[in-house]
């Protein structure tokens, strides 16, 4: 067997089915070249390479060599990719398979069986099969070469990442308390851990909680390069096992769309959006790329919606959430975080859909339920779009009797500044169209200024505020 020769040993371990499902996937999927591959190693799996070569590109040299090297490589990860996606307890069935082994006396296959386990246990980090495997040999009295993970510590670094995402964000909704500067220090440790799945859920814990505190710290080089170190470990190492829970690469792949918000056209959303809904039941996907979505069409079409094709877009997407609703609400019936997410994104498309009415209503129905659920965060969010549909009704009057409500709610409690300081820029704006005081200008200034210091002057903020005031026909800065 060759050196490096993980698709032998998945192709060992694996059952025949397994294999046939994936050739077929292959062939659908017109890959060829692994097809050929798989092909001939399953007829037998001691072929040597230079037969190989020779089936698969008529002859053997060394550019064939290269090209056989690169293709190996690539057809495992389309395979370990398939089996992590289809069936990520694959590697169960060799607890079941080892134990015949022995009660058939077949010791030597099953020796051989068992390392080749072990190999691909290692190779796609499955630390809680890797450890159950290792107990289980241990009671057969089987005595095996060190493994280069230790399993437990594995298993708890993985489990002590998850929980410290489900309790960072759970008291960000709740208490608005600041990340811990101990645990982001730990966290870091981590980004170069020697396993992979490790590495990527400390850089991707790490972005989910500076990004759901928006923190500015998000929008720097270092928080680029490492969602784009994430990426790189998703396209490089697609088969590990960490990756069977989906919510990670489609937090990424959020993570990423947010970052590069500010510089992505609407063609690229629409992609992105377009690549989700074919993906079947990815329905956060979808939800983090309309909420990307809505944001860039507010910034670019609020009060000024005249392209013939976004307003058919809108529609469409207003379509999409209606058609996912029901099955997005059973879903995460236990999870009213995602939901009442899902509620402010339909506030927004239905506000650019010339539907404040409606998107006001889904908005109060929004604050009554977190009125039950206390997630003081989303306050910020909805008393915004709020005020841009009070806005759009000229309503300017509810504007200011919504402004002492949203007041009495937060209580001067700042969940994020930079919402925090648009609240009171539309606010004193609407104010300044109904009253023109000096007064009212010089608030408008000051906020105005903080928001600059909080981020650029390119920011979405001030290119929607400009084109807010151009609504208004009013020009407070001058």
């Amino acid at each position: 067997m060759r050196k490096t020769a993980h698709l032998h040993h998945l192709l060992i371990i694996c059952d025949r089915k397994l294999t046939l499902d994936f050739k077929n996937q292959l062939k659908t999927n017109k890959r060829e070249l692994s097809f050929k591959l798989i092909s001939q190693l399953t007829s037998n799996i001691t072929i040597n390479d230079i037969d190989l070569i020779k089936h698969i590109y008529n002859c053997y040299n060394k550019k064939n060599l290269k090209r056989f090297n690169q293709l190996y490589h690539h057809t495992f990860n389309l395979y370990g990719k398939f089996l992590i996606e289809n069936h990520p307890d694959f590697l169960s069935f060799s607890v079941l398979n080892i134990n015949s082994l022995f009660n058939d006396n077949k010791i030597e296959e099953a020796q051989n069986y068992i390392n080749s386990s072990i190999y691909i246990a290692e190779k796609i980090e499955d630390f809680e099969f890797l450890m159950i495997f290792i107990n289980l040999l241990r009671r057969l009295g089987i005595t095996i070469q060190k493994s280069k993970f230790s399993a437990v510590e594995h298993i708890n670094i993985l489990e002590n990442l998850t929980e410290i995402q489900t309790i960072k964000i759970k008291d960000y909704l709740t208490k608005k308390t600041s990340p811990n500067e101990i645990e982001i220090i730990n966290l870091k440790k981590l980004f170069h851990h020697p396993s992979k799945s490790v590495q990527f859920l400390s850089m991707q814990t790490y972005l989910y909680i500076i990004s759901n505190y928006n923190l500015n710290l998000f929008y720097t080089n270092d928080s680029k390069l490492l969602i784009e170190k994430c990426l790189s470990i998703i396209k490089k190492f697609p088969y590990l096992k960490i990756f069977s829970n989906n919510k990670y690469v489609l937090s990424i792949e959020y993570l990423n769309l947010k970052f590069n918000q500010n510089y992505l056209n609407l063609k690229t959303v629409n992609s992105v959006l377009k690549s989700n809904l074919d993906k079947k039941l990815n329905y956060e996907n979808i939800m983090y790329t309309l909420s990307i979505k809505g944001s860039c069409y507010l910034t670019n079409y609020l009060f000024d919606l005249k392209n013939k094709q976004i307003i058919s877009e809108i529609k469409d997407d207003l379509n999409t959430i209606k058609l996912i609703e029901i099955k997005f609400r059973k879903k995460h019936e236990n999870s009213i975080i995602q939901y009442l997410h899902f509620k402010i994104i339909k506030s927004v498309f239905l506000l650019l859909n010339d539907d404040a009415v409606n998107s006001i209503k889904n908005l109060e129905s929004t604050i009554f339920q977190l009125q039950q659920q206390s997630f003081k965060k989303f306050y910020d969010e909805i008393f915004i779009l709020i005020f841009l549909n009070l806005i759009a009704l000229e309503q300017y009057d509810e504007i200011i009797d919504q402004f002492k409500r949203y007041k009495k709610i937060v209580k001067n409690n700042t969940s994020i500044k930079e919402n925090y300081i648009m609240i009171h820029m539309l606010y004193y704006s609407v104010l300044y169209l109904t009253s023109n005081k000096k007064s009212t200008k010089t608030k408008i200034l000051h906020y105005y200024n903080e928001l600059i210091e909080h981020n650029s002057k390119e920011n979405q903020n001030i290119i929607l505020l400009d084109r807010i005031w151009s609504m208004l026909k009013i020009k407070p800065l001058d």
